[in-house]
């Protein structure tokens, strides 16, 4: 694992780690309603092919959510992750030649439920979900086009609520077609790579 990978990493329980300490006082504020917002980040991790095009990164964004039920939730996501190109790197004579901006964006469904912790404030909440939508890779200082493929995910994780507040660690594991960063490869494969991270959730 990389030190960019660990640093995202330690960045996202950092802000479920805030987020317990300040759980009391959020459960304060009342259940909320059923739209939630819900600010991330974490790591960008490429695996197996993937891996010969990209480094891990960090990542960042935010998923809107509507819990159209207690258990089932509306969701859509965009995120994004400053990657570098592994192949661009050993070609080009500068190293911002290789930079590659990572925008993910789809939506989903997502089917969970809620336990009590306990006798606390706090509920959790584990969670599986679907989804689909694209990627887009842009080079960040080369001119070419950006490229643009359909990408899915499945998810796992699980959220800790305390009144209209909670902190959610997620794991997505994606599949996405792949032509090539910039488009040029005249074969289409699949590729996989994961997002970890770790969310504030406030509910409205």
């Amino acid at each position: 694992m990389s030190w960019v990978t660990r640093a995202a990493l330690s960045a996202a329980f950092a802000v479920v780690g805030v987020g317990l300490v300040a759980g009391p006082l959020a459960a304060q504020g009342g259940v909320g309603g059923r739209i939630e917002v819900r600010p991330f980040v974490g790591a960008y991790v490429p695996t197996g092919d993937q891996r010969d095009e990209l480094k891990d990164a960090f990542a960042l964004g935010t998923t809107l959510a509507y819990r159209a039920t207690p258990a089932l939730s509306v969701v859509g996501s965009f995120g994004w992750s400053p990657a570098e190109a592994k192949t661009a790197a050993a070609a080009a004579a500068e190293d911002a030649a290789a930079d590659v901006d990572l925008f993910q964006y789809d939506a989903g469904l997502e089917l969970g439920r809620d336990f009590a912790l306990g006798a606390s404030a706090w509920t959790w909440r584990p969670f599986v979900g679907i989804g689909a939508g694209a990627r887009t890779y842009s080079y960040r200082d080369l001119d070419v086009d950006a490229e643009t493929d359909f990408a899915g995910y499945g998810a796992a994780g699980v959220q800790f609520d305390a009144g209209r507040f909670g902190l959610r660690l997620e794991a997505r594991d994606y599949l996405s077609s792949f032509d090539g960063l910039d488009g040029q490869l005249s074969d289409s494969s699949t590729r996989n790579d994961l997002f970890l991270t770790g969310a504030l959730s406030v509910r409205f």
